[in-house]
């Protein structure tokens, strides 16, 4: 399924409910959000993310973070988990800076289906290229 605005998002794209007590739709989504001039940098950006996650979510714990290329643009990598509205969840982001904008880009699933579908979803996040 593919929608547009859900969630504040640019898009949210997410899986079908895969049985009757599944209550959880695994997902792709995509926020961009402008940033004040203090986080105007990347790494500023991603310190700040990353420093708050414990605010969002309970239990947070970072498993990865990593600075890297993705489709020839600078950009961060963070794998976490972290507890929300009953759900314990599985998270791989990847954030971008593009025209004063912080590009979230983020695959989230229950821990039983990140592996399941991380490879796909990976492969989408992949793909992805922004226009200046």
């Amino acid at each position: 399924f593919f929608v547009t605005g859900d969630m504040g998002t640019t898009f949210f794209l997410h899986s079908a409910l895969t049985t009757e007590e599944d209550s959880f739709s695994d997902n792709i989504n995509l926020l961009e959000q402008p940033v004040t001039d203090e986080y105007a940098t990347l790494d500023k950006y991603v310190e700040m993310s990353v420093s708050n996650l414990s605010a969002f979510f309970k239990n947070a714990v970072v498993l990865k973070k990593e600075k890297k290329k993705i489709n020839k643009r600078d950009a961060y990598m963070i794998e976490y988990t972290g507890d929300i509205n009953d759900f314990s969840l599985h998270f791989v982001q990847y954030i971008f800076m593009v025209n004063k904008k912080a590009v979230i880009l983020t695959f989230t699933a229950q821990p039983a289906d990140f592996e399941l579908f991380k490879a796909d979803a990976m492969k989408m996040m992949d793909s992805f290229k922004f226009k200046q």
